[in-house]
């Protein structure tokens, strides 16, 4: 199987990582070409489209338009990858971008073949605005490589900067979208409940983007730590007491993943795609401080509580194995 991967070199984000992950596990098997398409050589190679069996997108750029007008004309197999609801993320869009942004993505989903989601929710929002594409929709999840994940170092608290008996909730996210970082308020006010009674609770948050120093000047303390985006986040991640990520638009995000992956036990807010990754009720917070305050706080009290649902999770993980989700595209996808 041949398949030509376009991708953008300018930034690492979830989509991004979701493909390098995938392309190597595909290239074990399968004969995988990527195409830069922010680079000159992407005039060259676009025209090598006629000798792969199918061309695989993964975001709205304007340059895929062109490997889909000559996969067309080739009668190649096209397959887009959404990995975002376009509705809402048009709302954080500016100038040209957010007057090309819905046209964008109207026309990508129509002229592919197949379409694929991380997750059960985003098909059926975007199905909820446009059932007519529901003959050539399908959930594939998000796939780990698992063995990354265990290379990462892990902190000891002392190395960034605390005590081995403080308890550490670690928080991911991405601060480019409002939406997401809204998450990080109702974080806060329970955070702000536990600190009361425990003195030793400590909360770092990591990510990057336009709103970060909008709450980092309101909300920094001794005690809140924003840490910006930062590529040991990982290790960060292994050596928390507790993750809790909480957001307002995110779909199936990889820092759940990562998190269960770590053997953290994590705690998710009732939206998106986050319940499929995150099985347990126990772990799933209702939009709302005062019911997150108990959850952690029951966590810092129980430990056969904590163990269990870390138990619990790690059982589900195996599902999300890039092995295993690479084989779904082979067999479900690209034939």
């Amino acid at each position: 199987m041949k398949i030509l991967f376009p991708y953008s070199t300018n930034k690492m984000n979830g989509p991004e990582k979701w493909r390098q992950d995938l392309v190597n596990e595909l290239s074990k098997d399968n004969d995988v070409l990527n195409v830069a398409t922010n680079k000159i050589s992407f005039i060259f190679n676009i025209f090598k489209v006629h000798k792969v069996d199918v061309l695989h997108i993964y975001n709205q750029s304007i340059t895929n338009f062109g490997l889909i007008f000559l996969a067309k004309i080739f009668r190649k197999k096209i397959v887009y990858t959404l990995h975002g609801d376009y509705y809402s993320e048009y709302f954080n869009k500016k100038g040209v971008k957010k007057i090309l942004w819905m046209p964008v993505n109207n026309l990508l989903v129509k002229l592919v073949n197949v379409i694929t989601f991380p997750s059960n929710y985003l098909q059926n929002l975007i199905l909820s605005k446009q059932p007519e594409l529901s003959k050539k929709c399908m959930v594939i999840p998000n796939g780990l490589d698992f063995s990354k994940i265990e290379k990462k170092e892990k902190y000891s608290k002392e190395k960034i900067g605390l005590n081995n008996n403080d308890f550490l909730i670690v928080e991911i996210t991405n601060f480019n979208y409002i939406k997401k970082a809204e998450g990080i308020v109702l974080l806060i006010k329970a955070f702000k409940k536990v600190l009361a009674k425990n003195k030793n609770s400590r909360l770092f948050i990591i990510g990057g983007g336009r709103y970060l120093d909008l709450f980092k000047n309101k909300y920094e303390s001794p005690e809140i730590k924003f840490l910006g985006f930062r590529n040991d986040a990982i290790s960060y991640l292994k050596c928390a007491d507790l993750f809790i990520h909480i957001s307002f638009l995110d779909n199936f995000p990889y820092v759940v993943l990562e998190s269960v992956t770590c053997g953290i036990p994590t705690i998710i807010n009732d939206f998106g795609g986050m319940k499929e990754i995150v099985k347990n009720v126990e772990a799933t917070t209702k939009n709302d401080h005062k019911d997150l305050h108990k959850k952690i706080e029951k966590i810092q009290k129980d430990e056969v509580f904590k163990k269990q649902l870390i138990k619990t999770e790690m059982n589900y993980i195996e599902n999300f194995s890039i092995e295993k989700i690479a084989s779904m595209f082979v067999k479900n996808v690209y034939v």
